[in-house]
């Protein structure tokens, strides 16, 4: 009973070890991948504006993407961030693990408008709109 209780706990560290080590390896590979500078900086979302005036946002930093959306109940920004890189089509992004679930990886399709001020994100129907802008 005793070496099976000492072989539940080695599987279970193991396993916390090798979803941090999938998590890193998975940090690094995103941090080396292509990250559009048109795509760096600000962004306001201009669909769908809530009734209370303040618009979600969203942050592309070099290999950081932080989500910005305003909570009504603490009247502030309440913030989330993920890795991110991009190719000519769609926008990669990985959750961060939190060492006991493993990485969640998705990827949403995009378009930016010519003037590089106009960013659609095909999350969902319709599509996310985003503009260029400054800050919180």
């Amino acid at each position: 009973m005793k070496n099976v209780t000492y072989l539940i706990l080695a599987v279970s560290i193991l396993s916390l070890i090798s979803c941090d080590t999938e998590g890193e390896d998975l940090r690094k590979y995103y941090k080396n991948q292509n990250h559009s500078e048109e795509l760096k900086g600000w962004w306001r979302k201009i669909d769908r504006e809530p009734d209370h005036g303040f618009a979600s946002k969203i942050l592309f930093e070099n290999y950081k993407v932080i989500f910005h959306s305003y909570n009504i109940h603490t009247d502030k920004y309440d913030s989330s961030y993920n890795y991110w890189y991009n190719d000519d089509t769609k926008i990669y992004f990985l959750t961060e693990p939190d060492g006991i679930s493993k990485p969640d990886e998705r990827n949403d399709s995009y378009i930016l408008n010519d003037s590089n001020d106009t960013l659609t994100i095909y999350a969902e129907y319709p599509p996310y709109i985003y503009v260029k802008d400054t800050d919180l």
